[in-house]
C-alpha cells in the first residue's frame, strides 16, 4: 500500500522510504514467501485445479478434508511418510556388502545406488520445497521423517560395523555417523540436480566412502577423528621419500602408514606383506615402493609418526615441562605397545640409515642438552638404543624401571 506520493504507507520499517520501490517489493515478496505454509501454497494452486487433476468436484475437497487446511495436513503426512521403501532398500544394500572387509568397490556400488535412488525420486524435490516454504508444521514433520529413516539405518549400520570389526571414531557415534551420511546424500543430491556437470555420481561415491573411512576405526584404536585428520596432514619423512612432498604424496603416504598400522596390529609385522599393505591402502605395490623401500622402512616411519603424535616433542622440552626419567618412562610404554614393529625402528637408529629428523631422538637430545650433557646427540642415540633393547628383551618389567636403569647405567643427569 502506498500514500498519495507513491511512497510506502505508514507502518513499514523506518528505513524503507530510503530504498527504491522495486527493491522494497522484492524484499516484501521474500518476506511473504518466508511466512507461507502448505495451505497457502495449495491456495496458490487453486482448489479447482486440484479437483480437476483428481477427476473430482471442488466440493470433494471439503467433503473429505473439511477445509483446504485439512487437505494440507494430509499432503504433509503423505510427503513425509517414511514408509518402508527407502530404509528397507538401504538396509538391503548394506547387507550385500556386509561380508567384505572394507570393500571399496562394493561401497562405491552402495553409494552409487543411493545417489541414483534419491536423484530419481520425485518426492525429494517436494520434500525440500515444502520444508523450505511450508512453515513450522512441515519442519516438525521433516524432523520425524529423518529420525524414522535414521533409526532404521542405525540398526543396519551397527550390524554392518560389527561384521567389519569396526567402531565409530569419537566424537561421532552411530547416530551422528548416519546423520552425516544422510546429510551428505541430501546435500549432494540437491547440488547434482541443480548443477549436474559439476557434481555427479562418481564424486559422491568417493566423498561418501571417504567419510566412512575417516569416521570408522578398529576396536582398541584410540585415535579420534582429529587424530585421523592429523595423520593425513602431517608425518615425518622417511628415508625412501627424499623428494619434496606434495599434497597428493602426503595423502598417499598417510594411507600406507594407516594401513600398515592396522595390519601390524591385527596380523603382526612378520606376517604382513607389502602387497597386503598396498591392498589395505587401496593402492598398488608400485605406489608403496615409490614412498618406502622396504617393509621395515614403513615400520620405522610409522613408529616415528606415532611418536610425534603421542609423545612430547622438542617444543615441550624447550618450555621445561618434561623430565628425563618421566619422558623415558612414557617412551618405554610407547615402545612396549608397539613391540611388533619397534625392532625395525631400532635397526634404523643403530645402523644410522636415515639422515632425516627423528622426533624421538630430537626430544631426547634436547632433554640431555638442557641437563648439561657434553655430547647430547650421541648420548640421545645411546639412550634410545639401550631403552628399546631393554623393553623388547624384558617387556614385563615396569616402564619406569627401564627408564631409571638406562639413566643409571649411562650415569646421565636425572
Amino acid at each position: 500500500m502506498t500514500d498519495a506520493t507513491g511512497g510506502p504507507a505508514a507502518g513499514l520499517v523506518a528505513d524503507a522510504p530510503t530504498k527504491p520501490v522495486a527493491e522494497r517489493l522484492v524484499e516484501a515478496a521474500i518476506e511473504a514467501l518466508g511466512e507461507l505454509d502448505v495451505a497457502a501454497l495449495l491456495t496458490a494452486v487453486g482448489v479447482r485445479e486440484i479437483a480437476r487433476r483428481a477427476g473430482a468436484s471442488t466440493t470433494g475437497v471439503y467433503t473429505h478434508f473439511g477445509s483446504l487446511a485439512g487437505l494440507a495436513d494430509a499432503v504433509v503426512a503423505r510427503v513425509f511418510d517414511p514408509g518402508q521403501g527407502p530404509a528397507e532398500d538401504i538396509s538391503g544394500l548394506l547387507g550385500v556388502i556386509a561380508d567384505s572387509h572394507f570393500p571399496l568397490e562394493t561401497g562405491y556400488a552402495y553409494h552409487s545406488a543411493e545417489f541414483q535412488r534419491l536423484t530419481s525420486d520425485p518426492a525429494f524435490r517436494i520434500r525440500m520445497g515444502l520444508w523450505a516454504l511450508g512453515g513450522p508444521a512441515v519442519t516438525s514433520a521433516y524432523h520425524h521423517y529423518l529420525r524414522s529413516i535414521d533409526d532404521r539405518l542405525m540398526v543396519a549400520a551397527g550390524a554392518l560395523f560389527a561384521r567389519w570389526g569396526r567402531e565409530v571414531r569419537p566424537p561421532f557415534d552411530v547416530a551422528s555417523f548416519v546423520a552425516a551420511q544422510v546429510a551428505l546424500l541430501n546435500g549432494t543430491t540437491v547440488r547434482h540436480l541443480v548443477e549436474p556437470e559439476t557434481f555427479g555420481i562418481d564424486h559422491f561415491k568417493r566423498a561418501a566412502s571417504t567419510l566412512t573411512y575417516f569416521l570408522l576405526r578398529v576396536p582398541g584404536d584410540r585415535h579420534d577423528v582429529d587424530d585421523r585428520l592429523t595423520e593425513v596432514n602431517y608425518y615425518p619423512l622417511d628415508a625412501a621419500a627424499t623428494r619434496e612432498l606434495t599434497d597428493r604424496t602426503r595423502a598417499m603416504r598417510a594411507r600406507v602408514l594407516h594401513a600398515a598400522a592396522e595390519l601390524f596390529h591385527h596380523v603382526g609385522f612378520e606376517r604382513t606383506t607389502i602387497a597386503q599393505i598396498a591392498s589395505h591402502a587401496d593402492t598398488s605395490t608400485t605406489s608403496v615402493y615409490d614412498h618406502f623401500t622396504t617393509k621395515a622402512g614403513i615400520a620405522a616411519a610409522l613408529f616415528r609418526h606415532q611418536a610425534a603424535l603421542h609423545l612430547p616433542g622438542p617444543d615441550a622440552v624447550d618450555h621445561g615441562s618434561v623430565d628425563l626419567v618421566d619422558h623415558l618412562t612414557a617412551l618405554a610404554e610407547f615402545v612396549r605397545e608397539r613391540a611388533g614393529y619397534a625392532g625395525p625402528y631400532l635397526y634404523h637408529v643403530t645402523a644410522g640409515t636415515t639422515e632425516i629428523e627423528d622426533p624421538v631422538q630430537s626430544t631426547l637430545e634436547e632433554l640431555l642438552r638442557r641437563a648439561g650433557h657434553s655430547d647430547p646427540r650421541t648420548a640421545a642415540e645411546v639412550v634410545l638404543i639401550a631403552l628399546i633393547r631393554r623393553v623388547l628383551t624384558h617387556p614385563g618389567r615396569p616402564a619406569r624401571e627401564h627408564a631409571e636403569a638406562v639413566v643409571a647405567l649411562l650415569a646421565l643427569p636425572r
